[in-house]
């Protein structure tokens, strides 16, 4: 997730060990300032480095996609197929129910990634054509928890037309990255009371760093 500059500094300085002379006086004062400089320049270094490997993984990564387990749950909600997708209820012109898409035990990405993103949602079917509000959850404990903490990321769709094969194409989705074993929850909200709409989800995989974004 980026930080600013004062942030950046304050996370590094932080790790670092600041190294003192026999007389147990830190060396990282103003008594030596190309020590300094040269220790907060080596630290955000490193956490730019970090962040950009992040960056370059989402851009040049693969992305796997995913439907609905037959009875999808907090443990395990994913399948990989093409004909069982995530069906997500509205409520009375507002959120609907929320329904679990990943659960505590999937595994949504390659067995050596340990960090994941939503990256993309593809809606197969519409119960209207009126516009739709999709709402993506996420956390390592509870659903209320993760509400609690304001852990979520929205997008719209206006569909094309209605039922399914409605010829939308997938859309990107602003997410952080999490960790394997966090969990995922959706919801939706349309005018219409217990109007459904169906996706897919794709996922981009991250190998373990240093931190999580969240």
């Amino acid at each position: 997730m980026p930080r600013t500059i004062n942030e950046l500094l304050s996370l590094n300085l932080d790790r670092l060990a600041i190294p003192t002379d026999e007389g147990g006086n830190q060396l990282f004062s103003e008594k030596n300032p190309g020590y300094m400089l040269d220790t907060i320049v080596r630290a955000v270094v490193a956490e730019i480095l970090e962040e950009v490997t992040d960056i370059e993984e989402h851009v040049h990564n693969n992305e796997l996609w995913w439907g609905a387990a037959d009875a999808p749950n907090e443990s395990n909600a994913i399948e990989s197929n093409v004909d069982q997708p995530f069906v997500a209820t509205s409520g009375n012109n507002t959120w609907g129910v929320a329904i679990p898409i990943i659960g505590s035990n999937d595994v949504p990405v390659k067995f050596w990634q340990t960090r994941y993103d939503l990256h993309r949602v593809a809606i197969s079917a519409v119960d209207n054509g009126t516009p739709w509000k999709l709402r993506f959850l996420y956390g390592g404990q509870s659903l209320e928890e993760a509400a609690q903490a304001r852990r979520w990321t929205e997008t719209m769709s206006i569909a094309t037309g209605i039922g399914s094969n409605i010829g939308a194409e997938p859309s990107e989705l602003r997410f952080p990255i999490i960790r394997v074993g966090w969990r995922v929850w959706a919801q939706v909200w349309n005018q219409t009371n217990l109007d459904t709409i169906s996706f897919f989800v794709g996922v981009h995989g991250y190998p373990v760093l240093e931190y999580a974004s969240e």
